[in-house]
């Protein structure tokens, strides 16, 4: 395990070493000087504007909604920690299993996180989900299967070990996930 957490630590921090650069002063360079600024007495602060009253929505609603995006993080992050362990090449089989069995059971019981009153109509404003969800649910429920099936093909594959098959299946449920969102996601 320690060896899995210091590749994946070497990653990260080689594709994230441009973003922590900082320009260097150039020798002998004078240092830029701050300047202050002065509000002029006449200038009266803004008022803010009064804010939208959040809509209210049933509490039921606001948790299946905010589980629905949290198994939906999850989902994105067991991918992306699969892809992560196969591209270091560490040896962390039993770590791929346990990514691709969770993957599997949210994909698995994703369509539950969909009743009728929990899109547009509640008013929230951080929604995704377009209205043919619900007015397509066959359609919907179709894409949910072709997602589950994909994730228990990855998770199948993952037990053979064999890390460019464990790559191309992880890019069916990529592409199983993109399928979807391409119609019932704003």
């Amino acid at each position: 395990m320690k060896k899995l957490v210091a590749s994946l630590a070497a990653v990260a921090l080689f594709a994230s070493a441009p973003a922590l650069s900082k320009p260097k002063k150039k020798k002998n360079e004078p240092a830029t000087p701050a300047t202050a600024v002065t509000p002029t007495p006449e200038a009266a602060p803004e008022a803010a504007p009064e804010a939208a009253p959040a809509p209210e929505v049933a509490p039921e609603i606001q948790a299946v909604i905010s589980y629905r995006h949290t198994q939906m993080k999850l989902a994105g992050g067991h991918m992306k920690s699969v892809k992560l362990i196969v591209k270091a090449g560490v040896d962390a089989q039993d770590e791929i299993l346990q990514h691709t069995g969770a993957l599997e059971l949210v994909a698995g019981n994703m369509g539950k996180y969909w009743p009728e009153g929990s899109g547009h109509e509640t008013g929230l404003e951080d929604l995704e989900a377009k209205a043919e969800i619900w007015t397509d649910a066959e359609g919907f429920a179709a894409e949910l299967t072709k997602f589950h099936e994909a994730a228990q093909a990855l998770h199948k594959t993952a037990e053979g070990g064999d890390n460019a098959a464990i790559l191309e299946a992880l890019g069916n449920v990529g592409a199983s996930c993109g399928s979807c969102h391409d119609v019932y996601r704003d």
